[in-house]
């Protein structure tokens, strides 16, 4: 049987091989995903603030949201509806509470912007929004310290 690659012909050829195949390595090599760029910190107005207090008029409703869980009230529900302790999650510039207790799903979600109660003159900081008990509820509100 004769080796082929031995001859003066076959040198060429194999080495011509080789070439081809180191340029082909480099090429797979160098073709590995880009590195990822780090995360740019969040817009202005995405720190996840632990308490807060919102309201709305026409209906008027209220709500507490501290560090041991959420409660909203009505006029005609003054004991209110008694979430647990949920951790919010902050999605753009929009802070939100979401999940179900007994009695109800609910949704929560504040995110910055001038907000009036139409019942004063005060500007609010915060709007928000709030799905319960079957219910939409808008209104404004603010981080307490």
């Amino acid at each position: 049987m004769r080796n082929t690659c031995a001859s003066t012909e076959g040198s060429a050829y194999s080495s011509s091989m080789n070439r081809v195949a180191a340029t082909g390595l480099l090429a797979i090599l160098s073709c590995r995903p880009p590195e990822r760029a780090p995360e740019p910190p969040p817009p202005s107005g995405t720190v996840v603030h632990e308490a807060w207090r919102a309201l709305g008029t026409e209906p008027f409703w209220h709500l507490d949201v501290t560090t041991s869980g959420l409660r909203f009230t009505t006029p005609e529900d003054t004991a209110g509806i008694i979430i647990p302790s949920v951790t919010p999650h902050s999605q753009g510039d929009t802070t939100r509470w979401a999940g179900q207790t007994e009695r109800t799903p609910f949704d929560v979600r504040v995110w910055p912007g001038s907000c009036s109660d139409g019942m004063s003159d005060r500007v609010w900081p915060a709007k928000a929004l709030v799905l319960i008990d079957g219910r939409t509820w808008h209104g404004c509100a603010e981080p307490l310290p």
